[in-house]
């Protein structure tokens, strides 16, 4: 399966990284959806992406117009989750595995511009949606679960990069001035989140916190339609009785997610409100695009700066050795000479 070329090349070095929940029926081989879930990808040249909501308890690949389709499966056919990969990226998979049937996790192993190679973990997540976390005991419970399952896939390397993508049924919202100019919660959502801030997004604020993580796709100015992953309805106030209209309502629930370190590798991320409509789901996709060649900026160190004196001088050059006995004289004349040399200063 992993088969690496000696260096990365200007072709990798663009990523563009996806999530989508496709929400409907079981994605299968040969079935129409999954055709037009590959041809999503193909349209907005998307190279690796989630899939939540999938329908599927099976652990399988399909291949479908040269895209490796990788289902994960589960024991709960109402969930399932996955990951779509493009034909460029195939051969650089390591493994992919699933660590409960919310959260599943893949590596790909990319060279890098020096000839050496560099793991990139892509963590698939699917949170309990807030009509399951409403419960006051139940609901707790149920998204500590979720995030003790998370923290385990984030557990890589250091010196690995690390990509966090789903749906997360989270508002983390549009940040106040207060929160801007305060720094700390924008240290980890941009400015161009949507909505207000839910229970479940205080939850998932405070696991960025935790983990020295950033919302990709809230750092990106765009109209609040590309902004916005999922759309949904409620009833029209005001409607007569018996009356079945209702008005659309949207909001921001599926994100990016990266080390807050490896922001500077992000160019845009935004939604897509075509693909909803193709296989009739209220999720949009998001997009991230990647440009790999700005890693080398994540691990450069700056050399501590050391004065370094060549005290050779001091026996070599007897003009350098009586200029040092005289300026040691005159700083040693200017101490106190009645103080306590024990006395702490």
């Amino acid at each position: 399966m992993y088969n690496p070329s000696t260096t990365l090349t200007a072709t990798l070095m663009l990523l563009t990284i996806a999530t989508w929940n496709v929400n409907g029926s079981s994605i299968k081989a040969g079935t129409l959806k999954l055709e037009l879930i590959v041809d999503q990808m193909i349209d907005y040249k998307i190279d690796i992406c989630a899939l939540q909501e999938t329908k599927t308890v099976l652990s399988e690949e399909l291949m479908f117009k040269g895209y490796k389709v990788v289902l994960l499966g589960g024991t709960n056919r109402h969930w399932g989750i996955g990951y779509i990969i493009s034909p460029r990226y195939q051969s650089y998979v390591l493994s992919y595995q699933l660590i409960s049937n919310r959260v599943g996790v893949l590596d790909v192993r990319l060279p890098s511009r020096n000839g050496q190679s560099k793991v990139y973990r892509f963590v698939n997540a699917y949170a309990p949606h807030s009509g399951l976390t409403i419960d006051r005991v139940a609901g707790p419970r149920l998204l500590d679960k979720f995030y003790s399952e998370l923290a385990k896939a984030l557990k890589i390397a250091a010196r690995h990069e690390l990509f966090i993508l789903g749906d997360f049924n989270s508002k983390l919202g549009r940040l106040s001035k207060e929160e801007i100019d305060n720094g700390v919660l924008s240290s980890h959502v941009g400015r161009y989140g949507a909505g207000q801030r839910n229970a479940n997004g205080e939850q998932l604020l405070q696991f960025l916190i935790a983990n020295d993580l950033f919302a990709v796709n809230t750092a990106f100015q765009h109209p609040s339609r590309h902004i916005t992953t999922r759309e949904g309805s409620i009833a029209k106030p005001g409607r007569a009785n018996g009356s079945k209209e209702t008005v659309p309502i949207y909001a921001q629930l599926d994100y990016v997610l990266c080390r807050r370190s490896a922001k500077c590798l992000f160019t845009n991320a935004r939604s897509f409100n075509h693909a909803r409509e193709v296989i009739t789901t209220d999720h949009k996709i998001v997009r991230a695009r990647l440009n790999l060649k700005n890693v080398v900026l994540l691990h450069k160190r700056r050399e501590p700066k050391f004065v370094r004196y060549d005290v050779n001088n001091l026996l070599a050059n007897r003009d350098v050795k009586e200029a040092y006995q005289a300026t040691l004289g005159n700083e040693m004349a200017k101490l106190d000479e009645s103080g306590d040399p024990n006395q702490s200063l």
